[in-house]
């Protein structure tokens, strides 16, 4: 691989858009991943990820919006 070409690959993957999308799409999985593990249990989850319940809350209204109005069953 040319490193022009690796430059322009590079460029484009670390443009600070790519970069919050990543983290947003992270902790949008990792959120998603302890729901699961505690049966959905949002209380749970917020105390095992130490954020305040209304942060699992505002995830999930958010899931719900992007989601065509439906929530998946964790």
């Amino acid at each position: 691989m040319s490193s022009m070409y690796r430059a322009d690959v590079l460029g484009s993957l670390l443009r600070p858009a790519y970069l919050a999308e990543a983290r947003e799409k992270w902790q949008r999985d990792y959120i998603n991943e302890v729901l699961g593990l505690n049966a959905g249990n949002r209380t749970k989850t917020a105390r095992d990820l130490g954020v305040d319940p209304r942060t699992i809350f505002r995830h999930l209204e958010k899931e719900e919006g992007s989601d065509g109005g439906h929530l998946d069953e964790v």
